[in-house]
């Protein structure tokens, strides 16, 4: 099994939109070297570092995942989202999404008001 990470383009916390990752995203990390450990393949995508929707469209064609996993945060949660309609609309691997927004929210995480 493959196993392709997504960490969308984070904002601020202040509101700018041009933030970029200063430190690894430490559960991508974790679950990476766990996953590892258990003889699955892994790879990621930084969208905050590579900044292209056409270098995402390339690494989901050219990774033959077997999932894409899609971590996000509550205060940047739209960038995550318009980033499963860009897989969506290009692949048929499935999403799966987690991280602190997934976990700290009340509302199903991916409801069709949400994605398309």
């Amino acid at each position: 099994m493959k196993i392709l990470f997504i960490i969308p383009r984070l904002k601020s916390m202040y509101g700018g939109t041009g933030s970029k990752p200063s430190h690894p995203h430490v559960g991508i990390a974790y679950l990476s070297s766990w996953l590892k450990k258990a003889n699955v393949e892994v790879d990621l995508f930084d969208d905050g570092i590579e900044l292209s929707s056409a270098k995402l469209k390339d690494k989901i064609k050219n990774t033959n995942a077997d999932l894409i996993g899609i971590t996000m945060f509550s205060y940047c949660y739209q960038s995550g989202y318009d980033l499963i309609n860009l897989i969506k609309a290009n692949t048929n691997i499935p999403v799966v999404i987690g991280g602190a927004h997934v976990s700290s929210t009340n509302h199903p995480c991916g409801a069709p008001h949400h994605v398309a």
